[in-house]
């Protein structure tokens, strides 16, 4: 499973950097790839396992913390980008390079979790 969730990165940054707007089937794969985070997530979940009694409980435990954890992050790097990117930088001129070096991180990880 790590190894689709790296091509999915890889997927969305070249999908950033070829088209000039998300194609009509964004919503999509943005579903598809959150499936299969959540299925890597999962197998962490099933590596360490749960107590059979309270697994619904603590499964929803989880995954309320997980989406917590993702919305702080959202939060602070809209934050980061509206206050400082913005008087520094033109967001359209750092988009490509960003997701030029996110898509090469996403295929780093997906060698390294194929070849090694």
């Amino acid at each position: 499973m790590e190894p689709l969730i790296a091509l999915s990165i890889v997927w969305i940054a070249l999908e950033k950097i070829l088209l000039k707007k998300p194609s009509k089937w964004r919503f999509l794969v943005v579903f598809t790839f959150g499936l299969l985070h959540g299925l890597g997530f999962a197998s962490v979940l099933s590596y360490y396992g749960l107590p059979k009694d309270n697994f619904i409980s603590l499964l929803l435990a989880f995954n309320i913390g997980v989406e917590i954890g993702q919305l702080s992050i959202l939060i602070a790097a809209f934050v980061l980008v509206d206050l400082i990117f913005k008087k520094f930088f033109k967001i359209e001129k750092i988009g490509t390079p960003a997701s030029i070096i996110i898509g090469s991180i996403g295929l780093f990880w997906f060698i390294e979790r194929v070849f090694f």
